[in-house]
Order: structure tokens, then C-alpha cells, then sequence
């Protein structure tokens, strides 16, 4: 069990701890059961990173939490993002300790971002987020489009459970900036199917697609 100011330094803490503060967190790492293996004062991100992704309890996680904050690699960008992954999505995690890290971080990356819109189990909740991070301009899609990975594009807009158009826009046009035509002409006719009308961008990536298909679009009407 955590030592009462320890719990309200995670739960209200930033990213940088007073040295009392971090006094307090030396003596319990030092005395909680069960205890991890710090065989050192001051660790390096990787075996922080190693220790955050292989914790089998919540009670290892909030270790290696403060240890980082102790050693100060909570600002070490790979190192909190898999700290904050493991809270966030490990069947014995804790989304609001996830949460409450992300909102510590000064720019969250976009894996984090991600991260976060996944572990969320209600779909307005996911979309709210996805709008934020859209409006504060970080482009996961986009920039796993562009640089042509668009297996982690395709499981990031998968993973978002309530799409607008400007993402169904921006997967389809990956597909096709990608040479993946089929994939685009698959996910446009996917769109259609739920109802949203294309924009210019996207039919002007369809038309692509289908030219270089070999396959015939077709308008309906009189």
C-alpha cells in the first residue's frame, strides 16, 4: 500500500517532484513488499522501459512510475509513453493513473494519443478525444500515411469507433498516395455504406485509384 503522500503526489503530481517529495518516495520503494529490482538509484530509460512493459501488478507499475520520477527519465519521451501504456491498456491497469500521466506530459505524442482514445470504452468519449487531438494538429493517420506505414494508419483509424469524414478522407488518400488502389476503392465504398459523402479530396484520390486500377466508376441517374 502506497504511504498517503506518495498516493496524492500520483494522483495530483506533475512531472517534477520537491525533494521532500522525492524523499518520501525513496523510503517507500525501499520498503514496499512486493518490491521490483532497482539496482541502482538512478536508472536509464531502457530498464525503466523494460520493468513498466513486463509489471504483472498495478502496485510494480506505480514502482516504476516513481522510480522514474525519482531518476527524472518521466520526461524521457519513449520511457513515459510505455509507462503510460502499460497503466492505460494491461488488463490490471488503471486508466484514471493513465490519465492522469498523459494530462502530466507538456505535448503528449500522438502514440500517446492513441493510446488513450483505445483504452476508452465508451465511443463518445474516444471521438472527443480524437477531435482534441485533431484540433491541437496531431495527425496519427496522416503521419503514418505519409510515411507509408499504413498498416499501424489502418490499425490506428480501426481503433477509433466513431469516424468523420476528414479521417475516412485521410485513410483513403494514404491508401492511394501508397499505390495500394484496391485498399482505397475498398475503404471509399466502405465510407459510402455508412453513409457520408465524399469531398473533393476524396473522390479526387478514388478517381486516382480507379484509373490506375483498371476499374470503371460509374454514375447512377438519368
Amino acid at each position: 500500500m502506497l504511504p498517503p503522500k506518495l498516493q496524492s503526489f500520483l494522483k495530483h503530481g506533475t512531472a517534477t517532484a520537491n525533494p521532500t517529495t522525492l524523499s518520501t518516495i525513496t523510503r517507500w520503494l525501499q520498503t514496499t513488499s512486493p518490491p521490483l529490482s532497482f539496482p541502482s538509484q538512478k536508472q536509464n530509460p531502457p530498464t525503466l522501459t523494460f520493468l513498466a512493459d513486463n509489471s504483472t501488478t498495478i502496485e510494480h507499475l506505480k514502482q516504476v512510475h516513481a522510480q522514474m520520477i525519482i531518476s527524472s527519465h518521466i520526461n524521457d519521451e519513449f520511457a513515459a509513453s510505455r509507462l503510460f501504456s502499460s497503466f492505460a491498456l494491461s488488463p490490471f491497469g488503471n486508466l484514471d493513473h493513465a490519465t492522469r500521466i498523459f494530462s502530466s506530459i507538456h505535448k503528449p505524442n500522438s502514440f500517446m494519443w492513441n493510446t488513450l482514445i483505445r483504452a476508452q470504452q465508451q465511443p463518445h468519449k474516444s471521438l472527443s478525444l480524437y477531435i482534441s487531438m485533431r484540433r491541437l494538429g496531431v495527425l496519427p493517420v496522416r503521419g503514418y500515411c505519409v510515411s507509408g506505414d499504413l498498416v499501424d494508419a489502418r490499425y490506428v483509424f480501426d481503433e477509433i469507433p466513431m469516424k468523420i469524414l476528414s479521417l475516412w478522407t485521410t485513410m483513403i488518400c494514404g491508401y492511394a498516395q501508397n499505390f495500394c488502389y484496391n485498399e482505397a476503392l475498398e475503404l471509399f465504398e466502405g465510407m459510402i455504406v455508412e453513409g457520408f459523402e465524399p469531398n473533393g479530396a476524396t473522390l479526387a484520390s478514388v478517381l486516382s485509384a480507379c484509373a490506375r486500377s483498371g476499374v470503371g466508376m460509374h454514375a447512377s441517374g438519368d
